[in-house]
C-alpha cells in the first residue's frame, strides 16, 4: 500500500531529477507556485475557517461591535463613521431631529402605519441624517458575535447631497468628517427654515459640534486690543510642532497666540500725534486739523486698535508728519490671540501632521501626548466685549482615529469608547445607558433602575473597542493613550 509519505517522497525525489537537467524551468514553476499558494490561501482559510469564526458567540455584550468592510480603500470612511457611534451628543442630536419629523405628522394626523411613509418622508428632507441614523443604529446595537456592515450606501446618498464623487483616493479621514459635518448642518439650516415656514413650535437642536471662535489683537505697548472677529467652527485645527514630543493642551493653547511685530497700531499713533500736538501747541493747524484732533482726544480712551473710522480721520492719522514726527515710523508689538467664546458639546481636533521639507510633503511623527480627560478655556465678556471671564470646561475623551504609514499612504484604525453598559444586580439582565438611535428602554425606567444596576467590569478593564475595519479587538485607556506618534483626529465630550 502506498502512503500519503511515500508520495510526498516520490514529487520530491522527481523535482531534485527535474532540477538538476534545467534548474532554471524548475526555479521558475516553484516561485509561481509559491506566488499562487500566497494568493489563494487566504481566501481558502476565510471559506473554510469563516464561517466558525463568525459564529463564535460570547456571553459578554461588550466584547463585540459591528466591524465595516473594506473592499479596497474604505478604511478612512469606516474609521469616519465608527467613531461617530460613540457620541453621547450626536446620538441625542440625531434622535431630537428625527422626533421633529415625529411630532410633525402627528400634528398632521398623517397615517404611518406606515414606517415606510415616514421612511420616505425623511428620506426627502433630511436623507443624509436618515442614512446616518440606521448605519449608527446598527453600530450602537449590542451584539454577541462579529458582525459586518457595508459604509457603501451612506456614501452613495452623501455623494448624491453633493453632487461630487467621493472617490478612495481621497483617502482622508478629516476631510470626509468635515464633508459630513457640512452637509449636516446644511440639511439642519433647510429643517429649520421648513419649522419657521411651517409655523411649528418645535425647538430645532443645535449642531453638537459648533463652537465659536473669537480672534482679536492685542498691543503689547498700549495694551489696547481690536474688535473681536467671531467665527464658527465644527473642527478644531491643530498645527502639530515639528518637535520629538508635546502636550495636546500645550500645543492647543500655542495655537491660539501668535506674536507680529512692525504693526502700525491705530491707538499707539493716536497717542503719539496726540502728545506731540499738545507739545507743539498746536501750531499752524487748520480748521479741519483742529476738529480731527479734538475727535481724537474724544474717542481715545475707547478707541480700538483696529478701529473703522472715516477716511479723512484714518488718513490724517496714517500721513501725519509734523513738528518732525511721522506716524508711519511709530511701530509696535502685538499678540494675535484666537479664543474658543463657545464651547461645542463634541469637540473634534485634527492634527495636521503635514510639513513641507523643502521638496516634498511629508508626515510629522511628533508625539503627542493626551489625557483621558481634558480642560478647555472659555473666554467670556459682556456685550461691550469687555469684563474678560476665563473659565475652564472639561472633556472627557470618546475616541481617536489615528493613521499609520506615510503622508501619502497608509492605513486608518480607531479607538471607540464602548456603551454605558450595566448589569442589573436582580435580573443579571445587561442594559445600556447610553443614548442610542431609536431607544427601546426610555429614559424613566433607566431612572428607576440606576440603583439596582452595576458597571461590568469587562468595560472598567477594557473600556475601548480597536476598529479596523471587520477586526474587533479590545483595548485599555493606556493602549490608547499611547498611541502618541500615529493620532490623527480626537473625539472629547463636554463632561455635564
Amino acid at each position: 500500500m502506498v502512503t500519503l509519505s511515500d508520495k510526498l517522497n516520490g514529487v520530491w525525489i522527481n523535482f531534485v531529477h527535474v532540477f538538476q537537467k534545467n534548474p532554471l524551468k524548475s526555479l521558475s514553476y516553484t516561485v509561481a507556485s509559491s506566488i499562487l499558494v500566497y494568493l489563494i490561501t487566504p481566501s481558502i482559510f476565510n471559506l473554510v475557517f469563516r464561517k466558525s469564526v463568525s459564529n463564535e458567540r460570547s456571553e459578554r455584550k461588550d466584547k463585540y461591535t459591528t466591524g465595516l468592510v473594506n473592499t479596497s480603500t474604505e478604511c478612512y470612511a469606516n474609521s469616519s463613521v465608527q467613531v461617530l457611534a460613540s457620541l453621547s451628543n450626536f446620538t441625542i442630536y440625531l434622535n431630537k431631529v428625527i422626533s421633529i419629523f415625529e411630532l410633525e405628522l402627528k400634528i398632521e394626523k398623517v397615517e404611518k402605519d406606515a414606517k415606510e411613509a415616514f421612511d420616505t418622508y425623511l428620506y426627502k428632507v433630511i436623507p443624509v441624517h436618515y442614512a446616518l441614523c440606521q448605519l449608527l443604529a446598527d453600530l450602537q446595537e449590542l451584539i454577541d458575535r462579529p458582525r459586518e456592515r457595508s459604509v457603501s450606501n451612506f456614501i452613495r446618498i452623501l455623494e448624491a447631497s453633493i453632487h461630487k464623487r467621493i472617490t478612495g483616493g481621497q483617502q482622508d479621514a478629516n476631510e470626509l468628517t468635515q464633508i459630513v459635518l457640512e452637509v449636516l448642518q446644511n440639511e439642519l439650516e433647510s429643517l429649520k427654515k421648513y419649522v419657521n415656514r411651517m409655523e411649528l413650535s418645535i425647538e430645532v437642536p443645535r449642531f453638537p459640534f459648533e463652537g465659536k471662535l473669537a480672534s482679536y489683537l492685542s498691543c503689547l505697548n498700549c495694551g489696547q486690543t481690536s474688535i473681536p472677529n467671531i467665527s464658527t467652527f465644527n473642527i478644531l485645527p491643530i498645527q502639530t510642532p515639528q518637535e520629538y514630543s508635546a502636550e495636546l493642551e500645550e500645543i492647543i493653547y500655542g495655537n491660539q497666540i501668535d506674536q507680529i511685530t512692525d504693526y502700525s497700531c491705530l491707538v499707539c499713533q493716536t497717542n503719539a500725534i496726540l502728545k506731540n500736538e499738545k507739545t507743539n501747541g498746536h501750531k499752524g493747524n487748520t480748521t479741519d486739523e483742529h476738529e480731527i484732533v479734538k475727535y481724537l482726544e474724544d474717542v481715545l480712551p475707547v478707541l480700538r486698535i483696529n478701529e473703522e473710522l472715516d477716511s479723512k480721520t484714518l488718513n490724517y492719522i496714517k500721513y501725519y508728519n509734523k513738528y518732525g514726527m511721522k506716524s508711519g515710523n511709530i511701530k509696535s508689538t502685538i499678540i494675535k490671540k484666537n479664543s474658543i467664546i463657545e464651547t461645542p458639546k463634541i469637540l473634534m481636533i485634527h492634527l495636521s501632521r503635514s510639513i513641507y521639507n523643502g521638496m516634498v510633503a511629508v508626515r510629522n511623527s511628533c508625539r503627542v501626548r493626551f489625557e483621558e480627560k481634558m480642560s478647555i478655556e472659555r473666554q467670556t465678556t459682556d456685550e461691550k466685549n469687555e469684563n474678560l471671564k476665563i473659565e475652564l470646561v472639561d472633556y472627557q475623551l470618546q475616541s481617536i482615529i489615528k493613521h499609520t504609514g506615510t503622508h501619502n499612504s497608509g492605513h486608518y484604525q480607531c479607538y471607540r469608547r464602548k456603551p454605558n453598559l450595566k448589569r442589573n444586580i436582580t435580573t443579571k439582565e445587561i442594559i445600556n445607558f447610553s443614548p442610542v438611535i431609536s431607544p427601546v428602554i426610555s429614559s424613566s425606567s433607566l431612572q428607576n433602575s440606576k440603583k439596582d444596576n452595576r458597571k461590568l467590569k469587562s468595560i472598567n478593564k477594557y473600556p475601548f473597542w480597536k476598529i479596523s475595519d471587520t477586526k474587533i479587538n479590545e483595548s485599555t485607556l493606556d493602549n490608547v493613550t499611547d498611541k502618541q506618534k500615529s493620532v490623527y483626529i480626537l473625539f472629547y465630550e463636554m463632561i455635564t
